[in-house]
């Protein structure tokens, strides 16, 4: 009779722990998720359990709560992402199953050390080091170094892919160095003191890329992280005539950048070009019943304000000469490297739109573009002497204007 009191006592116990509660560590001695360590810290016959709101160290000879973490939560779900090698520390995550907060609990007082919120499905991924005095903590934003002592929080990424940016971690305490693989399996050596590469140069706002490109951080113009003259992780897309900015992995509308944008040329999406430092985006309208022509329309990323027009873009594929072949004119739009001027070839000539100053003018005329719309063949930005040059498509002519005046100067 006491040992079926004793089962059943133990039943009740594990059945507590409900359905939805999901658990990143493997049980290797019957007692869920407890901590298995020969630390100071460790009492490998605590369990943890939600329920009701509640999150609590349990006994589990005895099924008495030990120590409460949390006392009334109103998150529907309780992710136990485990406890740091020395069993100091608890992390877990709270959420709705959608959405999850990862909170970092110290076990030994149940008071809550620190959380990092925006989880999508699942709580975000932790690495602990091996003196438990630190994590890195990989999100849909980035990965950061969390030093658990100062509660300092070093920013190493600022992208990822699925809520990952690391391969491999490792901790290199005789260097000083965090070494790591990214999702490429390319070696990025961190400082444990700064969280700067050491092996890469950058700039104090830029951050590794994928193939050791570089992302800028987010900045008071362009609320978005910026690389490659693309936007990691998000798109261009055109829901119920607006165009809004999705995040590709969740889904979610992120920004409304216009609200009449019927005419996107293209369907569902939107075609254009981002400037290098992600402050503006040309965007592609069709333009009047014959659906050839386009209406560029440069927006600003931080507001969605319309900025500039540009008329009689020509579609992105042309018959030159006669030609029956189509020509893929890709470079009908380009911007200088710091995203100040575009240069645009439309069939009423080439033209330059300084950013800064709303002043645009032409480099060639309607008579050499109204064709095919592009009567430019390349052309070399250069911002040291304030000029910009460009070579003609038709003929051997080099034209160099100044960016200031917009006169040709040879």
């Amino acid at each position: 009779m006491r040992r079926l009191a004793l089962l059943l006592m133990l039943f009740l116990v594990v059945s507590a722990i409900p359905a939805h509660a999901q658990d990143d560590i493997p049980n290797t001695d019957g007692i869920p998720a407890n901590c298995e360590s020969s630390s100071p810290y460790a009492d490998p016959n605590l369990f943890p359990r939600y329920s009701n709101g509640q999150l609590a160290l349990i006994d589990w000879s005895s099924g008495e709560v030990v120590r409460v973490l949390e006392s009334d939560s109103a998150a529907s779900n309780f992710w136990l992402l485990g406890w740091s090698p020395d069993c100091h520390y608890l992390a877990g995550g709270l959420g709705d199953g959608l959405r999850y907060t990862t909170i970092l609990w110290d076990a030994t007082n149940g008071a809550q050390i620190g959380t990092v919120a925006d989880g999508y499905r699942r709580p975000h991924f932790l690495t602990w080091s091996p003196r438990s005095d630190s994590l890195v903590v990989e999100t849909r934003h980035g990965a950061f170094l969390w030093d658990l002592a100062t509660g300092n929080r070093l920013q190493l990424t600022i992208t990822s892919y699925n809520a990952r940016s690391f391969a491999q971690i490792e901790w290199n305490y005789a260097a000083g160095t965090l070494d790591t693989l990214n999702l490429f399996y390319r070696p990025i050596i961190f400082r444990l003191d700064t969280g700067r590469p050491t092996n890469l140069t950058l700039a104090e706002d830029e951050y590794p890329g994928d193939f050791f490109g570089t992302f800028t951080a987010p900045n008071d113009r362009s609320p978005y992280v910026c690389g490659e003259v693309y936007l990691p992780n998000i798109s261009f897309r055109v829901s119920e005539d607006r165009l809004l900015l999705r995040d590709d992995f969740t889904g979610e509308t992120l920004q409304v950048l216009d609200s009449d944008f019927a005419q996107a040329v293209s369907r569902g999406g939107s075609s254009g070009t981002i400037s290098p430092n992600c402050e503006f985006y040309l965007a592609l309208l069709y333009m009047g019943p014959e659906r050839q022509r386009r209406l560029g329309v440069v927006l600003r990323l931080s507001d969605g304000a319309r900025l500039h027009t540009f008329s009689n873009l020509p579609r992105y594929w042309s018959t030159e000469f006669g030609d029956s072949r189509w020509t893929w004119r890709w470079w009908n739009q380009q911007w200088d490297a710091t995203g100040r001027y575009l240069l645009v070839q439309t069939h009423d000539g080439a033209q330059v739109w300084d950013s800064a100053t709303d002043f645009t003018f032409y480099v060639t005329t309607a008579a050499e573009s109204q064709w095919y719309g592009y009567s430019v063949d390349s052309f070399t930005w250069d911002l040291a002497n304030g000029r910009v040059t460009v070579e003609m498509l038709r003929s051997d002519e080099v034209r160099v204007f100044d960016l200031a005046t917009g006169q040709r100067v040879e």
